[in-house]
Order: structure tokens, then C-alpha cells, then sequence
């Protein structure tokens, strides 16, 4: 009788069969087959979570912080504890979080090796108005800056809490020179899916 008690409560538990299931710091990744159009931008079609904690994959292979930054740049490569432990005080208990680190990269022009400071934080929760839709959406706020340069932009990211999609991203760019790559949007529509439970 006890081990049947013991098991009712090891399966109560355990997600139902076909939902994602719970990541690190109470984020998921969107579901399978989930996709974001946005109103600049590719579409970003999610293919599953990742061993990563707070790491997407998508359906063209690249894996994604929070469904959006490549985990592919020097940022990941070099914060990445920093902004694992932001990120779960913040997804995992709703606490205001930062992080900040420096790293050296180099420049698109010439390889000339640049030292960057990134600070990051979490303010917490807040509702967003999108094309798509509003959402109760986590923010996100991360300042990069080349040091020893006046290049410095603020990126703002809001993710649903609900289905771990990015929903918008603002910048602002505080000199002439914009990295292409670094852009606002807004989720113009997503389609998420979702997964029907085999019982």
C-alpha cells in the first residue's frame, strides 16, 4: 500500500505525457512546432527545450536564449552562469534579478579585439501590447557597451510568461552606429501550439 501511495504521488507529479515539461527556473520553451512571426525580422518556428537551462532550439538549428538570443555569440559563451542565475531567481521565484560581466570580442572591422561590459536585469513582470495580442510577459533589459567607446544600445526583451515566446524587443541605440543584427519588433502573430495528452 505504501509503495502505491508512494508511485500515485511520483506520477501526480510528472507533467501529463505530450506537454512540455517544467525547465530550470520556471521557464519553458514554446512547444514544438510553435512559431513567431514578427513585424521585422525572420519567423522563428521552435522545434524543442535543450539540455541548456533557459535555452530554445529551432527548426533551422539554432538554439536560443529565452527563444531569441543566439547562443551561438560571445555573450552566451562568456556570461552564461552570470545569466543562468539571473534568470532563475527571476523565472523561478519572481524576483528582481542583474547580472554583469565583461569579455573581450572582436570588432566586425578589422578583428580588432574590443573588451565589452554587458549588465543585464530583471525588473519582473508586466503586461504588453503587441499585434499579436497583450501578454503578461517577464522583461528583460540588457545594456551592452564597448568600453573605452561611446558604442552602447539597451535592449529590452519581453517574454510571455505563459508560453515562454518572446513577444517584443525595443532598442535604443545611443549613437549613430547600429549593429544589424539588434533590433525592435513586435510579435506580429504566434501560433503556439499546443499538445494534446495521450490518456
Amino acid at each position: 500500500m505504501f509503495r502505491v501511495a508512494m508511485l500515485a504521488g511520483v506520477l501526480a507529479s510528472v507533467p501529463a505525457l505530450g506537454f512540455a515539461q517544467q525547465a530550470a527556473g520556471g521557464y519553458n520553451c514554446p512547444t514544438a512546432g510553435s512559431s513567431l512571426e514578427r513585424t521585422r525580422g525572420d519567423d522563428i518556428t521552435y522545434r524543442a527545450g535543450t539540455q541548456a537551462p533557459f535555452v530554445c532550439a529551432t527548426t533551422t538549428g539554432t538554439q536560443r536564449l529565452l527563444g531569441y538570443w543566439s547562443t551561438g555569440e560571445a555573450f552566451y559563451r562568456n556570461g552564461r552562469p552570470e545569466l543562468e542565475r539571473m534568470l532563475n531567481t527571476a523565472f523561478g521565484s519572481r524576483q528582481p534579478a542583474q547580472a554583469s560581466f565583461t569579455y573581450f570580442s572582436h570588432s566586425a572591422i578589422g578583428h580588432i579585439p574590443n573588451r565589452v561590459q554587458e549588465s543585464w536585469s530583471v525588473p519582473g513582470v508586466e503586461r504588453v501590447s503587441t499585434p499579436a495580442g497583450e501578454f503578461e510577459a517577464m522583461r528583460v533589459e540588457r545594456v551592452f557597451h564597448i568600453m573605452d567607446t561611446l558604442y552602447r544600445y539597451r535592449q529590452t526583451l519581453w517574454v510571455d510568461t505563459r508560453t515562454g515566446t518572446p513577444v517584443r524587443s525595443e532598442v535604443e541605440h545611443t549613437n549613430g552606429i547600429m549593429a544589424a543584427h539588434v533590433f525592435s519588433w513586435r510579435a506580429a502573430q504566434i501560433e503556439a501550439r499546443q499538445m494534446v495528452s495521450a490518456r
